[in-house]
């Protein structure tokens, strides 16, 4: 993932590691290619570019494994018997490793956002980045945020539902880190009966724009609306710009006089994990 305001950018990566015996391994399953190893995991964020002039290197976004209470020998990686599985002490841990991560760059001010199993949070590398701390902006069943620096503020959207079962909609913070510690609480954004998810943003100049999809695994549509003032309106006024099929996942780019949206596409009735699908990008006739 990458952003930039045309002078700074910003890069993140997600990683999970195991170390077996300190030794690093090929993925993060337990079951790991018949090795049995020790599960001192990391799961991180690793952060470079640019911020307020100051090379950013290596943010410390990072969920640690607990070290065992008795520490076992060093040796080399040994076989895993048949029907054997490796210790697990991760597992506390798992529910906090950071993923989906979105990122929003501007004169300097760049924010980090991204979800856990439970929660988005969200990472201000303001003056001093390695002291940064992240702050958590809503807790539930939360999917991937978008984030966009609209002015002094940020506008943070992601969807989230209720319960199990229940719909997604949409939610949205718009928030100066600067000006306040933690973020207001969020708006739930109304967008209909049909699950809303898989949000995108671009701000261009006071202008955001915000694209979404409706639906479920094997019949959505994408939409997208823009406004200047309250990402609400920015919903009420939204028009569908996929012409049927299964429209997933939409992405937005957008400069001072224009602004463009794609997003992958299956026939009706195709799951994204069946295959069969097409990219359609088109450029926006915005106001």
């Amino acid at each position: 993932m990458a952003a930039a305001d045309g002078e700074r950018f910003v890069a993140a990566a997600v990683g999970a590691r195991i170390l077996c015996f300190e030794a690093r391994c090929a993925d993060d399953y337990r079951e790991n290619s018949g090795l049995f190893f020790h599960p001192r995991s990391a799961f991180e964020v690793q952060v470079v570019g640019l911020a307020s002039g100051t090379p950013i290197e290596n943010i410390p976004l990072i969920v640690r494994c607990p070290t065992p209470a008795v520490a076992e020998p060093d040796r080399p990686a040994t076989l895993v018997s048949e029907g054997q599985v490796a210790p697990d002490r991760c597992r506390a841990q798992r529910r906090a490793r950071p993923y989906d991560v979105a990122l929003a760059v501007s004169g300097g001010r760049t924010l980090v956002a991204y979800r856990t199993d439970g929660s988005i949070a969200a990472l201000n590398l303001g003056a001093d980045p390695i002291d940064a701390s992240p702050v958590v902006v809503s807790e539930g069943q939360v999917g991937a945020p978008a984030v966009a620096w609209r002015g002094e503020a940020v506008v943070l959207v992601w969807a989230q539902r209720a319960s199990d079962g229940a719909p997604y909609a949409l939610h949205a913070v718009e928030w100066n880190p600067y000006a306040t510690a933690r973020p207001p609480a969020p708006t739930v954004i109304a967008t209909g009966a049909a699950s809303a998810f898989a949000p995108a943003l671009v701000v261009r100049g006071s202008q955001v724009v915000l694209a979404w999809m409706e639906g479920d695994d094997r019949a959505a549509s994408v939409r997208v609306g823009a406004t200047r003032r309250s990402i609400e309106h920015a919903v009420d006024h939204a028009v569908t710009v996929s012409t049927g099929g299964n429209a997933r996942d939409p992405e937005l780019a957008g400069s001072a006089a224009h602004a463009w949206i794609a997003w992958s596409e299956y026939p009706v009735g195709r799951s994204r994990e069946q295959g069969g699908g097409a990219v359609r990008a088109s450029r926006l006739g915005l106001p």
